[in-house]
């Protein structure tokens, strides 16, 4: 396997950089919720598969240290039937199940129990 230069990485983190920007971005604009919308109280990072932070966006890292945990409650479970939505905050549940039902948007629901 070819080693990659420091500017290869450079590059490959700066992408990703600029992919968990974008997503804590698109969190906010779309938010209903007051706290993410105005107080902005909200993280996005990246994982790998098997649940390794790759990536974290510099939005509020306080909730970084509990997305590790949620990623991997979402692995540890089977995933059948494929599912768009895996919630893991339990208040938020009943709200993601009404808008995945609207738009017939399977969601499995096990492993919730964090605030993420």
């Amino acid at each position: 396997m070819r080693q990659a230069d420091p500017i290869e990485i450079r590059i490959a983190a700066g992408a990703l950089a600029s992919v968990c920007e974008e997503m804590g971005a698109v969190l906010i604009r779309s938010a209903h919720s007051a706290n993410i919308k105005e107080r902005r109280d909200c993280s996005a990072a990246v994982f790998d598969r098997e649940g390794v932070m790759v990536m974290q966006a510099e939005h509020i890292p306080v909730h970084l240290g509990s997305m590790p945990a949620s990623v991997r409650a979402v692995i540890d479970h089977d995933h059948r039937p494929e599912a768009a939505v895996w919630p893991t905050n339990t208040e938020q549940v009943s709200k993601i199940l009404a808008l995945a039902n609207e738009h017939r948007m399977p969601v499995v629901t096990r492993g919730a129990g964090t605030a993420l």
